[in-house]
């Protein structure tokens, strides 16, 4: 709490809802100009949501209201590598996180990450995210992964769920820069949204291929379930479109269920 006026500021009571408790003695004076740190503490069971009334001496301000929100796991920004486990979950992106060049996150089996308001989750480096059938990795929210740069990562036993815009460039996936490859195995694309690829876009001169997923419930109309760019080069074996690709590069199909008239595209091996 920072006084920003001319005289002291007397703090005489604070009142928290939601779970939350505070831990400072009161009254508590703080000289004009000066600050205060006051700790918010909650059981960490569980997130919560709650507020935080401030009763003060300013006589011109009424007491002070501030909603908090206090959220179990780690919290994320900026630039990030090493490993991500279930028991540090889950992970909150906050703001604008980044893997950088020639370093790598795996992610284990049962992570949850939620991403923020038009936050990105961008891969320069290598990502390895690979869950378990009694562990799938879940991401939500968000710009979802923008690969851009990387060499070789890997997706598997997870789910996407609720990622992207409308006006995005890729959805849940967006892959981008010239020699990034990405494989994606069992792999579920629920309601994301796109103008260009709400499950996965791919970029000129990348390369992705996707196995055992199934791409549906409720991806966004305006986009299409894949976009496969000029110059880029995907494969599918033993997937599920259930909207609509678009294909201005290399899209290899092989024992899978497609969309009819969503373009052209060739067949490998199966139907």
């Amino acid at each position: 709490i920072r006084n920003n006026g001319l005289t002291d500021l007397t703090i005489y009571e604070l009142t928290e809802t939601g779970g939350f408790y505070w831990q400072i003695t009161l009254p508590l004076t703080i000289p004009a100009g000066d600050s205060a740190l006051v700790p918010i503490f909650f059981s960490p069971c569980c997130d919560n949501d709650g507020t935080l009334w401030i009763i003060h001496s300013d006589t011109f301000q009424s007491p002070m209201l501030i909603r908090l929100t206090g959220l179990r796991g780690t919290l994320v920004r900026g630039e990030i590598s090493g490993v991500w486990s279930a028991e540090d979950g889950p992970y909150h992106v906050v703001d604008d996180a980044v893997v950088p060049q020639d370093d790598s996150l795996l992610i284990e089996p049962g992570v949850q990450v939620r991403i923020g308001w038009v936050v990105k989750l961008q891969i320069n480096g290598r990502l390895n995210a690979v869950g378990s059938d009694s562990g799938r990795i879940r991401f939500e929210g968000g710009h979802g992964l923008d690969f851009a740069g990387g060499d070789s990562s890997t997706v598997s036993f997870v789910d996407f769920w609720k990622s992207g815009y409308l006006g995005d460039l890729g959805g849940a996936v967006t892959v981008l820069g010239t020699g990034t490859r990405v494989a994606i195995r069992r792999t579920l694309f629920a309601w994301a949204a796109a103008s260009y690829g709400a499950g996965v876009y791919a970029g000129l001169g990348t390369k992705v291929s996707l196995q055992n997923c199934t791409f549906g419930y409720g991806l966004v109309q305006g986009g299409e379930s894949i976009y496969v760019d000029e110059g880029a080069w995907v494969g599918v074996r033993e997937t599920i479109v259930t909207y609509r690709f678009r294909n201005r590069g290399t899209f290899v199909a092989s024992y899978s269920i497609l969309p009819a008239g969503s373009g052209e595209y060739m067949q490998d091996g199966g139907t």
